[in-house]
This record gives structure tokens, C-alpha cells and sequence, in this order.
């Protein structure tokens, strides 16, 4: 399949953010402007940073009801580098408070392009949740993310735990080769 260009409406979203920097607000990441963005806490001394939060950084989206999406977006920071994902985890659920599902996992480029991550299937949930394992300098920033729609020509899971269970049945598996002679 493609990658879906159809983007769930934003308008309703609410996003949340494990940790928030005075003005960088998580709201940032969904106002369709990629001069704004989303960062991690820090604290500094005028121009000297005496600490900041370290990764992992997770930036939670909860959808009004479960939407079918077939994959994620991400915008970085635009006028400098601190802070960009570079390496992600995808998760997905069926409630706010609901168990998280591993979707995918992954590497962005360090540069200003959108990163995409398809998950190769429509996912009926209500949660999503990107997580940054590893950024650049060690900050957390993120500039916009979008959910792209359901794509036609995936499958389509009802749920999250759906999801995982046709995971499950189509992941490979390594199979002990102990006493096999070739």
C-alpha cells in the first residue's frame, strides 16, 4: 500500500506531552504551523542551560473516538536541530488509560524533512502515542504530527489489541537451529 495522504481532522484532538517547556506547549505539534513547536523542559542561567529532561520523550494524541489510521507524520523543529527525534517507538490504544500497543518501531533522519512512518495497516484506536527514544543533543522537540487515514488498500484491525494479534500471526519468528545440519 500507499502511504495514505487522507489527515484526520485535528480539531478535536487533545495532545499531551510528558514534559512541557514554559511556552512550548504540546498544542504546538498540532497547529499546523511547523514555525511552532513542542519542547522538552529545560532550565538555564541566561544563555547557559544548567539542566534538562533526558529521553525518552512521548507526545500522546487522543482522538474524540476510535478513527481508523494507517500512519504518522512527523515534522522537526525547522530552525535548528536540538531536540529531533531520531530514533521512535509508535504506540497505539484503545483508551486513554487503555494497555499501549507496540505499532512500530524506527529511525528518522536528522534534517527538517517529515519523517513517515506507515504502519502497514489500519488501526481502529483512540490513542496514539509517538515515543522519541533518542534525539539530537539530548532535548526533546517536535514541530507537527499528523495521522493519515484509512487506507484502502491495507487491512484494517478494530482495535488495537487487534492489531497486535494479526501481528502476532504474520511476524517471523527464529527457529532454533540446534541439532540442523546443512
Amino acid at each position: 500500500g500507499l502511504y495514505s495522504d487522507i489527515l484526520i481532522d485535528k480539531a478535536l484532538w487533545k495532545v499531551t506531552a510528558t514534559t512541557v517547556n514554559k511556552g512550548f506547549v504540546p498544542e504546538n505539534t498540532i497547529d499546523g504551523k511547523a514555525e511552532t513547536y513542542w519542547h522538552s523542559d529545560y532550565t538555564n542561567e541566561g544563555k547557559t542551560i544548567t539542566s534538562h529532561d533526558e529521553p525518552p520523550f512521548l507526545i500522546t494524541i487522543e482522538l474524540p473516538k476510535a478513527e481508523y489510521v494507517s500512519g504518522l507524520s512527523y515534522t522537526p523543529r525547522q530552525d535548528q536541530g536540538t531536540g529531533r527525534f531520531l530514533t521512535y517507538n509508535v504506540y497505539a490504544s484503545d483508551s486513554a488509560d487503555g494497555k499501549k500497543y507496540l505499532v512500530k518501531s524506527g529511525e528518522f533522519k536528522n534534517g527538517t524533512a517529515n519523517g513517515r512512518v506507515d504502519f502497514g495497516m489500519n488501526i481502529k484506536a483512540k490513542v496514539f502515542i509517538l515515543e522519541a527514544l533518542k534525539t539530537q543533543g539530548g532535548y526533546g522537540t517536535c514541530a507537527e504530527i499528523n495521522l493519515s487515514g484509512k487506507d484502502d488498500l491495507y487491512n484494517s484491525a478494530e482495535s488495537a489489541e487487534a492489531f497486535e494479534e494479526a501481528m502476532a500471526e504474520i511476524r517471523p519468528y527464529t527457529v532454533n537451529t540446534e541439532g540442523f545440519v546443512v
